[in-house]
């Protein structure tokens, strides 16, 4: 079976923007997303484990995170359907096939994302009702099953990437997974040792954005919080940190070893070498912040935004490499240009208003963290 047979034909009605237009807000889009989104994946499993210390400031950060994620989630989903509307409509011949492909995976992410928002919800209404220590088992239970749940979602989300980004596995998985030209949508990457050396780069990351946040929250969150607590913030932001980027650079050394001679050369070529070499360091400049800044109260504020930069870099390599990737099947920037101006301007106007509204709320969220509404006093 030939892949590209597979990929679906070229859309008569073009693109409807200008391809650096896309590009520019798919990438900026996945940026806005992968802060919140970093949280869900690493930061609500460290925060669980965190409530089990029986240091008092890593369970008060612990009980104030978990309080905080139910808008954080509620921020990283609504920031997630940029990135996601952009990659339907410049990735539509690969993105729908790889999808079907994986069609109750795929599907399963909105019944998942729901159960893992509800456990949440319980587990951070049990904090600011009864308290940690006093929780009922089902209401911790449900705390630790939403921190599995986020990374079952994750595995699905990397799975659906590298298959979207790879048609030259699509044969086998139609036919190991399908009956005559039908496919039966339970094909999975989980046997491609890439998805688990990627999963694991993208851990590391979201550990060091979860450290970041750490920092932050002790500068600008915890305004009512002892001195002690806001201390250990500043302790420990950079410790975790540093172990942070070290699962990151060994997970990325792994990830990188399994590429293909091509894309390797291609993404350590001349022009984008100087890119890439700043996406890889991009985590130092955050580490660096907070171990010099240990006894600056404002340090945490600036490393989430250092971070916010990382993860900028890393959106953007990312995008280059999957452009790579694609090219021996489809050119994504070849399809036509089709001004659409009425839409485009609902979107912009929409955009604009949305990051308004969005900042106005988190806004209202840190007024009321320091004041101790959200923290759970």
């Amino acid at each position: 079976m030939d892949p590209n047979g597979l990929i679906a034909p070229v859309n008569e009605l073009g693109y409807p923007a200008p391809f650096w237009f896309l590009i520019f807000f798919r990438v900026l889009g996945f940026t806005l997303h992968l802060l919140p989104m970093n949280l869900w994946y690493a930061g609500t499993i460290t925060a669980m484990l965190l409530g089990l210390s029986r240091v008092p400031e890593a369970r008060r950060f612990s009980a104030r995170l978990m309080s905080q994620m139910p808008f954080i989630i509620a921020f990283g989903v609504n920031l997630g359907i940029v990135p996601l509307l952009f990659l339907q409509v410049m990735g539509y011949r690969v993105f729908y096939s790889a999808t079907i492909l994986m069609a109750w995976q795929w599907l399963s992410v909105i019944a998942l994302l729901c159960l893992a928002y509800y456990g949440v919800y319980i587990y951070a209404v049990g904090l600011r009702t009864v308290g940690m220590d006093a929780l009922a088992r089902w209401q911790r239970a449900s705390g630790w099953l939403s921190a599995l749940l986020f990374i079952v979602i994750a595995v699905i989300f990397h799975s659906a990437m590298l298959t979207m980004a790879e048609p030259g596995s699509w044969p086998a998985l139609a036919e190991q997974s399908g009956r005559a030209a039908a496919v039966y949508g339970t094909a999975h990457a989980l046997g491609n040792t890439a998805l688990w050396t990627r999963m694991l780069f993208f851990l590391g990351l979201a550990m060091t954005t979860t450290a970041a946040y750490v920092a932050f929250d002790g500068a600008v969150l915890a305004g009512r919080e002892s001195s002690e607590y806001r201390s250990w913030t500043r302790g420990f932001a950079p410790k975790f940190y540093t172990f942070a980027v070290l699962v990151y650079a060994g997970g990325g050394l792994l990830y990188a070893a399994g590429w293909e001679p091509g894309l390797r050369e291609y993404m350590s070529s001349g022009s984008l070498l100087p890119l890439n070499l700043l996406t890889v360091l991009g985590p130092g400049l955050p580490l660096l912040i907070l171990w010099l800044g240990r006894n600056v109260p404002a340090a945490g504020l600036w490393a989430l935004i250092a971070q916010f930069l990382a993860l900028g870099l890393q959106a953007v390599s990312r995008q280059l490499m999957q452009n790579q990737q694609l090219a021996p099947y489809l050119d994504i920037a070849a399809d036509p240009l089709k001004m659409q101006i009425g839409p485009l301007a609902m979107f912009l106007v929409s955009f604009v208003a949305g990051l308004g509204v969005l900042g106005w709320i988190i806004a209202r969220l840190v007024e009321a963290n320091r004041k101790g509404v959200v923290s759970g006093e």
